[in-house]
């Protein structure tokens, strides 16, 4: 989550420079700053954006500066975040969508949610633990509403299934990329 004011200051410019060229970076499809999501206008305006590096390069770049290791689960975990992110912001801008994020007033959050219109997409993306991503859509679907939800993991020996309701589909990382045009 970034505060963009505070950010701007640490830059050394001002908030709608720092705006501007988030959008430039944006546009080119390298970071995505996601929206809190929210039914209301007025309660999404007053949640900090959260900013995702989706280009794989730049994150590993970032990354590697960091001093993390490529083959390290929580690395792994962070790269395959954005590349979902990529696919569903480029889907998004193609079909007049959006995407945002959600996180609830005890701070449990879903990764992505994929909006067209009053329809919501919940999409959590997991490394290891999907039981954890099932009760993160699950929490949204309960409070926000929703017909299903997505959990994308990257376990290779787990085929796509959902659970016994039928609400979470629960999917391989490269099932998901497959399927996208």
């Amino acid at each position: 989550i970034v505060n963009q004011a505070s950010l701007a200051r640490d830059l050394g410019t001002n908030a709608p420079t720092l705006s501007e060229y988030l959008s430039y970076l944006e546009d080119g499809y390298l970071i995505q700053v996601l929206p809190k999501h929210a039914k209301r206008a007025s309660r999404q305006l007053r949640g900090m954006p959260k900013l995702y590096v989706t280009d794989p390069g730049i994150l590993n770049a970032t990354l590697d500066r960091m001093g993390h290791v490529l083959g390290r689960k929580e690395t792994m975990g962070v790269l395959a975040e954005g590349v979902v992110l990529d696919h569903l912001a480029r889907h998004a801008r193609a079909t007049g969508g959006r995407v945002s994020f959600w996180k609830d007033r005890a701070d449990r959050e879903v990764d992505a949610v994929l909006e067209h219109g009053d329809r919501f997409l919940p999409v959590e993306v997991k490394s290891a633990d999907v039981d954890l991503g099932v009760q993160a859509v699950r929490r949204f679907l309960d409070q926000e509403g929703g017909d299903w939800g997505l959990v994308l993991h990257r376990e290779p020996k787990i085929g796509p299934r959902s659970t016994e309701d039928g609400r979470v589909l629960i999917l391989p990382l490269a099932y998901f990329l497959a399927g996208l045009d």
